[in-house]
């Protein structure tokens, strides 16, 4: 009996647990389901009890929280905020330091409480949100471009800067100015503290990172010492020369010069410098301004500055002699660079007298030299006729002509016509003559001057010269005739004529004008190398008629008269041959091609002449 009573008691009390575990079964199903229902109701929405400060964004949407904070948040900016340092405040707004809430930002911190994916983290979360809000502060951003903008406004009223002791230079005399310390405001250390305070609530107070800027310990009374040795007595620049006796042009006599750099412009000049010394002192090294002192330098190498001078020579073929026509000249500059770091390394020493720094450019020919240029013969030749030219012509085929007369080109030079010909202008002796301009002839300075760069090339062609550069003239000119083909333009600095000396010696050229002949010739005189020049006889092709006359009215002109200023020439194609015979037996056949444009005959033409009927008509015109 006892027995099949505890065997009941037993079986009641099983049951009893049974139906307690199947109870708290439901209980945490149902809970479940209530969480889940809970979550799902708020999938998309911030969880009850997400507050940021006062506004309440339980079961908002993120695009109704953001509206509903823009709209709280749309004068935060405004809020004041106070700036202070040691010694003063200023007042500003939130805006003004480049504060603002990051409206997303704070919408995705609500929105992700309770939601960082973590299972039990997250459950914990939602349950303590609903027994209890939490408050978040917004998020807030900082434009730290603007924030160093508003600071650096206010750094004009925080920053002053620090004064190191000075030297002060009145007339001559020295004095001493002490030091100052100095305050700024550190932009980017306020920038990154109110930055780090972003976080707090709320945000209505800023301490300015603000820096003492102490001058450096300076030995002013060195400095002193150095001012005062500088200013003690003035600088003294000298240069020898040695120039051309004045009676015979050709003994070189001494030429000394001076110049005085005096106390008054050192004092101008002197500038301090601040040396920080391996020992972590700063010392004055008192000097003179390079920029300054140099300028006043080159103002002295005016004075020096020659430019070197080549040697010329008339060469007499029957002496054999080679007479001095132009005297070979040294160029000279003064070394500013060298110059300015004596005066510096003395300017401070006892020696007050300095030589200037003058580089010498020797003459590329020298008269001293002229036994070893190698002119003994004749090498080439050229000559052309200027017959029937105008006086301006031929006068300026004398002036372009002398420009090239006693001339040595050095052996391997290359030499080029515009380089010795230079400016063609009045102001250089040239006259107005017809020249070749585009597509007509017209009046300038220097017609003429391709006579003589024609005549230069047909020296170079027969003296076998190689030809670096030649351009044949647009069209026919009747002096460069015959033979055709052998002309050569010159327009500077585009067009030139160019030959290279070849030999071993130099190549002399001399020039002669013949206003009785009317005629031009270059003589090329050298060392012979034996070569003989010949030329085939012009080839001539693709001839081409001239277009139809071009008139143009020239209202100057009388009515009906009619003026020819250009005559026509044919178009065509030239091609000669120069055959170079070398004493070896080697032979180089050499092709020079020039095509000339047909050219229209050119008149001016005045006035129609009116008709009598046209004359009535216009003066019965009411």
């Amino acid at each position: 009996m006892i027995g099949d009573w505890l065997h009941a008691e037993a079986r009641q009390r099983g049951n009893t647990y049974l139906v307690l575990l199947l109870f708290l079964a439901i209980c945490i199903g149902a809970a479940g389901v209530a969480m889940i229902i809970h979550q799902a109701h708020y999938a998309q929405r911030i969880y009850p009890g997400v507050r940021v400060e006062e506004m309440d964004l339980r079961g908002k949407a993120r695009s109704e929280a953001k509206t509903l904070l823009e709209d709280y948040y749309r004068d935060y900016a405004q809020r004041p905020i106070l700036l202070s340092d040691a010694q003063q405040s200023w007042m500003a707004s939130l805006a003004d330091m480049g504060v603002s809430v990051d409206i997303n930002a704070t919408v995705a911190a609500a929105y992700a409480l309770g939601r960082s994916g973590e299972f039990r983290h997250d459950i914990r979360t939602q349950l303590e949100l609903l027994l209890k809000d939490r408050s978040l502060t917004p998020v807030l951003d900082l434009d730290e471009g603007r924030c160093a903008v508003y600071l650096g406004r206010l750094a004009r009223d925080i920053d002053h800067p620090a004064r190191n002791a000075s030297l002060v230079i009145t007339g001559l005399q020295v004095r001493v100015e002490p030091s100052r310390p100095g305050r700024e405001l550190a932009v980017a250390a306020t920038c990154q503290r109110l930055r780090e305070q972003l976080g707090s609530s709320p945000l209505e107070r800023l301490e300015l990172s603000v820096v003492e800027i102490r001058p450096p310990v300076l030995d002013v009374e060195m400095g002193r010492a150095q001012a005062e040795r500088i200013l003690s007595a003035p600088i003294i620049l000298s240069f020898s020369d040695r120039v051309p006796d004045a009676e015979d042009g050709t003994a070189l006599t001494e030429s000394k010069r001076t110049w005085t750099l005096d106390q008054a412009a050192l004092a101008k000049m002197l500038v301090i410098r601040q040396v920080a010394t391996p020992e972590g002192r700063v010392d004055l090294s008192i000097g003179l301004d390079r920029e300054e002192l140099a300028e006043w330098v080159s103002r002295l190498d005016m004075q020096i500055a020659r430019p070197s001078r080549d040697a010329r020579f008339e060469y007499n073929p029957v002496t054999g002699q080679l007479v001095p026509t132009v005297m070979s000249q040294d160029g000279l500059a003064l070394n500013i660079t060298d110059t300015v770091g004596l005066i510096e390394s003395q300017v401070k020493a006892d020696q007050r007298v300095i030589p200037l720094s003058v580089e010498s450019t020797p003459a590329r020919v020298s008269v001293e030299h002229s036994d070893e240029l190698g002119i003994r013969e004749l090498m080439g030749r050229g000559e052309t006729f200027f017959k029937g030219s105008s006086e301006e012509r031929a006068r300026n085929i004398e002036v372009a002509a002398a420009r090239f007369h006693g001339v040595v080109v050095l052996p391997g030079e290359t030499f080029s016509f515009n380089h010795y010909l230079g400016a063609v202008s009045e102001a250089y002796g040239f006259e107005e003559s017809w020249v070749i301009f585009g597509d007509r002839t017209i009046l300038g300075p220097g017609g003429g001057v391709c006579q003589v760069s024609t005549t230069c090339f047909r020296a170079a062609f027969f003296g076998g010269f190689p030809i670096v550069e030649r351009w044949p003239h647009a069209y026919r000119v009747g002096w460069y005739e015959p033979p055709l083909g052998l002309d050569a333009a010159i327009f500077s600095p585009s067009v030139d004529f160019k030959f290279t000396n070849d030999t071993k010696h130099a190549v002399l050229i001399q020039t002669h004008a013949d206003r009785v002949k009317e005629s031009l010739i270059f003589d090329f005189y050298g060392t012979g190398t034996g070569r003989t020049v010949e030329m085939e006889e012009p080839q001539i092709s693709d001839r081409v008629p001239p277009p139809d006359p071009v008139y143009e009215l020239d209202p100057s002109l009388p009515p009906g008269t009619k003026k020819q200023l250009e005559s026509s020439r044919e178009g065509l194609d030239v091609t000669l041959y120069r055959i170079i015979r070398w004493p070896d037996g080697s032979v180089k056949r050499e092709e020079f091609f020039s095509r000339f444009q047909p050219w229209p005959e050119r008149y001016k033409v005045g006035p129609e002449v009116e008709t009598e009927k046209e004359v009535s008509e216009k003066e019965n015109v009411p």
